[in-house]
């Protein structure tokens, strides 16, 4: 298999058309990425070389080609896979195969082991007979990642290991394949529980691994897709607190409020008159909500895909999130968690239907499936799948929250309270995930200046620091909100009274999620191309 993709990728070199050249080698890529239906993945030493090997070639082979020569969308096809090549080549030099959790699962799928129930399926004979070779070799990775000291932390193994089953069901216990099968899942379970998660350290800094500083910096580039340094954006985090509690000043004071800024942020937390007592009101509360911005999102958006969203009730931690159409259910979801009504506020209820719903992640993901249904040549599908990224969606979806004010949904200065809290919120994320991998701060040290800023409650304070288990992604909201911000000041200058937001909304959701460097460069193509240029000026 690996011969025939570097024949195709060396026909593919030879192309005359830079543009062909480009698409073919992509299409080989994309051909190389299909799992075998029969068999679980190599994860031998030697079967990782040839891959890098092969992702090595290529780039080579890409670079080849001229970008300045392809046309504009050529460009930023261009853009796209030799991010995700270089990203693919980090993960080799920076050996993250070695742990399970910030690989590219393209090729390490350690997923499926710690999965078990789910690995052994029975719809592959061939999957039940290869699978104690595959995690026998999982095995050997982790033990790597042991010895050199790369290791998560103990409280993100046990989060994704408690479906690692030490007694997986078996289809036939009487099939002596099935029995082996069995047999390598109990024994992987046993080394995650009995050697590996003791091994673990407490602390979730990467400071302690050999090369934790590239690491962080290269997770910094996956979950931000800029090419930021951790240092900055630890300041830019800083300056955006200190901004944001600024904004605060005023909106408190249109409430009457006579108190200080920290005194305020104790009242909004105690004070029982901002929470529902049951959840059968919180929920009402939020399905209004939704009714009273839908008619509001023509004023900022042009187009607006017509599909059906609805918000209904869950049991959870989570106040509210979203959920893409399945099968059986057409339609979007916002689902509302109604079991804690007293620790979820009535002023955050409109900027979360703003993020969540619409024109958040609903409408985001709603002109996205739009246009799957309408490109489905390979390419496409490459652009959609390789740009998926958490910058640009819940960047974003942050963005949409502020787009409350343009809206005037905001004339209440609890509800704009609410906004600018949820965006401190999101701030004092990005201080506290680089402050823990940059200068290597204690749990108790986040907690404290997370209760310190945003005044939330000690239990929403573990749970928000909580989420520094995965390092970098928490980077993703506030980064992506500040980029797109900045872009459509860049547009609004550069077209000056002809700009038209709603247009610049429409082409960036049409480009779709990509990376924001990319991005970035593609609003500078469309600007220096007057056809392009005139799309950001209609409606």
């Amino acid at each position: 298999m690996l011969l025939c993709l570097i024949a195709f990728t060396t026909r593919a070199g030879t192309a005359e058309d830079p543009a062909e050249r480009m698409r073919a080698l992509i299409v080989a890529d994309e051909q190389s990425a299909k799992p075998s239906p029969d068999r679980w993945p190599d994860l031998s030493p030697e079967a990782l070389r040839e891959r890098e090997a092969l992702d090595r070639t290529t780039l080579a082979k890409l670079h080849a080609v001229t970008r300045k020569d392809l046309a504009a969308g050529d460009r930023t096809v261009y853009d796209l896979f030799e991010w995700r090549l270089n990203r693919r080549l980090e993960q080799f030099r920076l050996r993250l195969y070695l742990t399970p959790f910030w690989n590219d699962d393209r090729y390490v799928r350690f997923a499926g082991v710690l999965g078990t129930a789910a690995a052994l399926s029975p719809d592959s004979r061939g999957k039940v007979e290869s699978f104690p070779a595959h995690a026998s070799q999982a095995v050997a990775l982790l033990r790597e990642g042991i010895r050199v000291r790369m290791l998560p932390s103990e409280d993100l193994v046990r989060s994704v290991s408690e479906g690692c089953s030490a007694s997986p069901p078996g289809v036939n216990p009487e099939d002596p394949g099935w029995n082996e099968a069995r047999k390598a899942a109990k024994d992987f379970c046993d080394f995650l529980l009995n050697e590996y998660l003791p091994a673990c350290p407490m602390s979730r800094s990467l400071s302690q691994w050999p090369n934790g500083a590239e690491v962080y910096r290269e997770l910094v580039r996956r979950y931000t897709t800029t090419d930021l340094d951790p240092k900055q954006i630890h300041e830019f985090g800083v300056s955006e607190v200190a901004r944001i509690r600024g904004a605060m000043l005023p909106v408190i004071a249109r409430t009457g409020y006579p108190g200080s800024l920290d005194e305020f942020l104790k009242y909004a937390r105690t004070e029982p008159r901002f929470y529902f007592s049951n959840g059968d009101d919180l929920l009402t509360a939020y399905r209004a909500a939704l009714e009273r911005i839908k008619p509001l999102v023509p004023t900022v958006i042009g187009h607006i895909p017509r599909r059906p969203l609805s918000v209904e009730p869950y049991q959870g931690d989570i106040a509210a999130m979203w959920h893409a159409p399945q099968p059986g259910q057409p339609e979007a979801v916002v689902y509302v968690a109604v079991n804690n009504p007293e620790i979820h506020p009535k002023f955050e209820i409109i900027p979360l239907m703003l993020h969540e719903g619409t024109p958040g992640h609903e409408l985001q993901h709603a002109v996205a499936d739009e246009l799957k249904a309408g490109n489905s040549d390979a390419i496409s599908a490459f652009e959609r799948n390789a740009g998926q990224n958490l910058a640009f969606a819940e960047g974003w979806a942050l963005y949409a929250e502020g787009l409350g004010r343009e809206m005037g949904l905001y004339t209440d200065p609890y509800d704009e309270f609410g906004e600018l809290r949820m965006e401190l919120t999101r701030a004092v994320r990005v201080v506290i995930d680089t402050g823990i991998q940059v200068d290597n701060w204690s749990d108790s040290r986040a907690k404290e200046y997370f209760l310190a800023e945003t005044g939330k409650p000690q239990a929403e304070v573990d749970s928000e620091v909580s989420r520094t288990l995965w390092p970098g992604g928490q980077l993703a909201y506030k980064v992506g909100q500040f980029r797109i911000q900045r872009l459509r000041e860049e547009a609004s200058r550069a077209l000056g009274s002809q700009f038209n937001v709603r247009a610049f909304h429409d082409a960036i959701l049409r480009w779709g999620p990509l990376p924001l460097d990319i991005l970035e460069r593609k609003l500078d193509d469309c600007l220096n191309a007057p056809s392009c240029a005139a799309e950001l000026t209609r409606h």
